[in-house]
């Protein structure tokens, strides 16, 4: 069930969205590691680069954007319903 804007209706809903940036800021520093760990660098931007060389960086670009954003956001909102 998705929340609209109008049933946030007291401050402490609110304060729920404030949330969201310390848990993506958690879970891409959870995944850095775990990249450094695996890889032995940290992952580099590979936007329009078309290198295969970089394909595990780009793996982790997805992934994280991905699971960045969707998962805070059902962490957040299964709390406030």
């Amino acid at each position: 069930m998705l929340l609209s804007l109008a049933e946030f209706n007291t401050l402490d809903d609110y304060y729920l969205i404030l949330k969201l940036p310390l848990l993506s800021l958690i879970m891409y520093k959870g995944m850095e590691a775990l990249f450094i760990k695996l890889f032995g660098y940290r992952p580099r931007d590979t936007w329009h680069t078309r290198d295969w060389a970089l394909m595990k960086d780009g793996f982790f670009n997805i992934l994280f954007f991905s699971l960045g954003t969707i998962v805070p956001v059902i962490l957040i909102f299964a709390q406030a319903l």
